[in-house]
């Protein structure tokens, strides 16, 4: 693996929004309707420690929480194209769980995810699950994580990947930062999460992202790093790489900010790596 683009093409923006497709992005944000997640109390007390947590900050790499996502950046990301990854992913989180039950609907719930994020600005390459087959009687979702983001990230990617990981697994199982992603991202037996990755190239910002969901007779804590069953689990991956069109997005991201308002705060929270 190297450390080209896994796919250039995506990260060309040669053709202007027309301007239909810029009115279609405030129509859809002016009707669009947000979940309004319950948030846990060692979640509530984090946020509330850390309401004056330093600015995002451009240039360096680094990860976060996202509800029930990890958004990771590698070096060379502006300040603004990390807030319009971060923003732009929560809200299609949200949305989508308005729309569907994440856990039990879990098809439908990644189809208005992607839509949400097409609507605002972000060109996608196509979308589709497959189930991951599983070597061996037990397997821990982060190692599937870094298997199936092989095929499609950098090895500076995949290296801030790993990092975000490494740092996630030794925090404690009450941190604020681990509740925030374990209380969104599965429920019982059930998951449903994403993994991203972002760059930044020619002023463009693309992402790579894993998204994965599973069924499970096992109930998990720490469910990156929980040792299941082969027997009693199924978990099924996708991939996906998007870019973000200014253009369309740029005249969308007041409304964006304004709709998740509250939201972020109690939604998304820097990882150190």
């Amino acid at each position: 693996m190297n450390d080209q683009v896994s796919n250039p093409d995506v990260l060309k923006n040669t053709h202007p929004a027309p301007m239909e497709k810029i009115q279609q992005a405030h129509d859809f944000m002016d009707s669009l309707e947000l979940h309004e997640p319950v948030v846990p109390l060692q979640v509530a007390n984090f946020v509330t420690s850390t309401a004056a947590s330093k600015e995002i900050e451009s240039d360096s790499k680094g990860a976060y929480v996202n509800n029930g996502s990890l958004v990771t950046f590698v070096d060379g990301i502006s300040a603004q194209h990390k807030k319009d990854v971060l923003n732009s992913t929560l809200l299609a989180q949200l949305a989508a769980t308005k729309k569907h039950d994440r856990y039990k609907d879990t098809e439908a719930w990644y189809k208005f995810y992607i839509d949400t994020l097409e609507k605002i600005g972000w060109v996608a390459q196509g979308f589709s699950f497959s189930e991951y087959q599983v070597s061996g009687s037990t397997f821990t979702v982060d190692k599937v994580v870094l298997d199936v983001l092989k095929a499609i990230a950098s090895e500076n990617e995949m290296a801030v990947v790993q990092e975000t990981l490494k740092a996630l697994e030794a925090l404690s199982d009450k941190d604020g930062k681990l509740v925030l992603f374990d209380s969104n991202s599965h429920h019982q037996g059930n998951g449903n999460f994403q993994i991203a990755s972002a760059r930044e190239a020619d002023g463009d910002v693309a992402v790579n992202l894993g998204a994965f969901y599973f069924d499970s007779t096992q109930n998990s804590t720490k469910v990156l790093f929980f040792e299941f069953k082969s027997s009693d689990t199924k978990i099924f991956k996708g991939t996906e790489s998007a870019v973000l069109n200014e253009e369309v997005y740029s005249q969308v991201r007041d409304k964006i900010v304004t709709k998740l308002g509250g939201k972020i705060a109690q939604n998304v929270d820097e990882i150190e790596i």
